[in-house]
């Protein structure tokens, strides 16, 4: 998909919408899929589009006016490879009978829980029927990392709760175990179009319906085989499932937990010991997927989970209760509830994650101490497993790192006492919180923002706690300083001469000098010094009329403006007397970034990319000893 053609320029596109749009700073968007191109069949990839798109819907077909662009990207997963900027929608046909009574359904429930007004409200609505679009991706990282995400891929605790509700609805109609039934099949396949029939929902009803039908037909299936019919049915009628991490998960988990309830049977109270049973053993059958897709898994899941079950299902319930009454204080209630989740995945999202070694090493050593065979090798297992994941101390000497966050700029400078530093945030906050968990970096001093392009500023809510953000004085960035004071940090407009120092650093601002017609030259431009050592240019995206403005400049290391693009003004570039060069560009970016006659112009200097060697390290010791390590 991402290295699809796109057609560029005006056009009239028919799509199919496939996700209902969400709001986009001042604007909405949606994924589509294109049918035909000003009339001539198309079935082109996946993509974005954005403007006024008024009331159209999931499953509906709608005929944009607008420009396409060719621009690869992924949008929570899902791999995109272009937008289209609509300036006029028409429906072309509606949704089917079954995707109308979705829809409305769907728009019930946000009428009633009103999922934009908080972060709880959101999660809310993702309990119910696993709509995340209002949940911000900050918070659906948290849950990842507290390994909780799967309260919010609707499963079969949702499918339990729902038809419950269901048959409460049908009344007398729902009498007889067939009729239940029956009517119970109906209401799931209502279900999997309510919740935009994802994997994990799939195959969640599918089991269900399994055991509806058995006891129609007075021929019971059991747990293990309802799961085992569903799997080999769906795989069956669509064989890319196997690939798909949510219906990995999915299986996995429901494995863990039939398996897990029985773990500790004899304990007591019993229903304690089932919950943490069902977790640890959900969490182990879940581990290998873990580490496969994001390469690590969540140290407290198995706590996390014991706590938040019992509040996810009364939150879950209280949410639909709310949605069939009605009652503005059942949704309160729900979203009161949902909040105290939220703040327990922000709290266990700060412990460490266990990659595969730290993983092998506490399995190694919970194997060993549960046979007593060696407890002295159990013992060192598990001190190694701790010394993986405790935070590492501040580096002896001021270090900078680029890093590897794709196409955009993120770069970390720590010093021995601690202070830390983090310049732009790449297009991505969770890559961004994992390229920090790389480098075990739990908060932020100091922020600095360069400028609003969304490969700079995209990852904003992917950073840790921070104390002071910095954003340039003659950009308007309403969207950082809100962000910036929702978290309770100081922000403040920078200009030339601005510093800080913290030990041997030292941070100044030496641009821009004015206010520039583009924002790339409106970029913030910091040099870092450290005592008795080298000197540092960050300059974020200027481009030619700004470099030129910029004082006379000494540097030891740059990191190329611009991504290394072909917008510098090339004489200034390589008349800085420098003796190592940075470039921060995505793999296979579409662009061409760093441009050909951006790495003529530095000429013999060596040159470290994060394309090439993924995070670089930079030891700010003296300017002639200045290693450069691509992790």
């Amino acid at each position: 998909v991402l290295d699809a053609p796109v057609p560029e320029g005006a056009h009239r596109v028919t799509v199919r919408v496939v996700s209902d749009p969400v709001p986009d700073r001042d604007s909405m968007r949606a994924v589509v899929v294109p049918l035909a191109l000003d009339g001539v069949e198309w079935a082109g990839p996946a993509l974005v589009a954005r403007g006024e798109l008024g009331e159209i819907r999931a499953g509906q077909v709608a005929e944009l006016s607008g420009r396409t662009t060719k621009r690869p990207f992924t949008v929570r997963g899902d791999a995109i490879a272009g937008t289209i900027d609509a300036r006029s929608v028409t429906v072309v046909s509606g949704s089917s009978m079954l995707a109308g009574a979705a829809n409305a359904v769907r728009d019930r429930v946000a009428d009633t829980i009103e999922p934009w007004r908080s972060s709880s409200a959101a999660l809310v609505a993702g309990f119910l029927i696993g709509d995340t679009r209002m949940v911000a991706d900050a918070d659906l990282d948290a849950m990842r990392r507290s390994g909780l995400s799967h309260y919010v891929a609707v499963s079969g605790s949702n499918v339990a709760l729902f038809l419950a509700a269901w048959w409460l609805l049908s009344g007398p109609l729902a009498l007889s175990v067939r009729r239940r039934s029956v009517i119970g099949l109906v209401g799931l396949v209502l279900f999997v179009a309510i919740t935009r029939a994802e994997p994990s929902v799939v195959r969640a009803s599918t089991m269900a319906a399994l055991v509806l039908i058995g006891r129609a037909t007075a021929m019971p299936i059991d747990g293990w085989a309802a799961l085992g019919g569903a799997v080999v049915l769906l795989l069956a009628v669509d064989g890319s499932l196997v690939g798909d991490i949510g219906f990995q998960l999915s299986v996995a988990a429901t494995i863990g937990v039939m398996a897990g309830m029985r773990l500790f049977r004899d304990r007591t109270p019993r229903w304690l010991w089932a919950a943490l049973g069902a977790s640890i053993s959900a969490q182990a059958a879940v581990t290998p997927f873990l580490l496969a897709h994001f390469g690590a898994m969540p140290l407290v899941s198995p706590l996390a989970n014991v706590v938040t079950a019992p509040l996810v299902t009364a939150a879950t319930a209280v949410g639909m209760s709310a949605v069939v009454t009605g009652l503005p204080a059942l949704s309160m209630l729900a979203e009161w509830v949902a909040g105290i989740v939220l703040a327990v995945s922000h709290l266990g999202a700060a412990w460490p994650q266990l990659g595969l070694a730290g993983v092998a090493l506490v399995a190694a050593a919970a194997g060993l101490a549960m046979t007593r065979a060696r407890p002295l090798v159990a013992a060192v297992c598990a001190a190694l497993a701790v010394a993986l994941i405790v935070p590492l101390p501040p580096p002896t000497v001021p270090t900078m790192t680029v890093l590897d966050v794709g196409q955009g700029d993120a770069v970390l400078v720590t010093e021995p006492g601690g202070f830390t530093v983090l310049v732009d945030t790449g297009p991505d906050p969770v890559v961004l919180r994992r390229a920090l968990d790389r480098h075990r970096v739990r908060r932020i001093d100091l922020l600095i923002v360069t400028h609003g392009d969304v490969d700079h500023v995209g990852g904003l809510e992917g950073v840790p706690s921070v104390e002071t953000v910095w954003v340039p004085e003659h950009t308007e960035l309403p969207d950082v300083e809100a962000w910036a004071t929702q978290i309770g940090a100081r922000w403040r407009r920078v200009e030339i001469g601005t510093t800080v120092a913290a030990g041997e650093l030292t941070i100044e601002v030496m641009g821009p000098a004015r206010r520039y017609a583009s924002d790339n030259d409106g970029s913030v431009v910091i040099q870092l010094s450290v005592v008795d050592g080298p000197t540092v240019l960050l300059a974020g995206d200027v481009e030619r009329v700004a470099q030129r403005d910029l004082p006379l400049l000494d540097p030891d290391v740059v990191l190329v403006p611009h991504h290394g693009a072909a917008t510098s003004d090339m004489a200034w570039l390589s008349g800085l007397d420098i003796g190592l060069a940075l470039i921060s560009a995505g793999r296979d970016n579409p662009y061409g970034h760093p441009a050909t006659v951006t790495l003529e112009a530095i000429g013999d200097v060596p040159v470290c990319r994060t394309d090439l060697h993924g995070d670089l390290v930079v030891v700010l010791a003296t300017p002639s000893a200045l290693p450069c390590d691509g992790d």
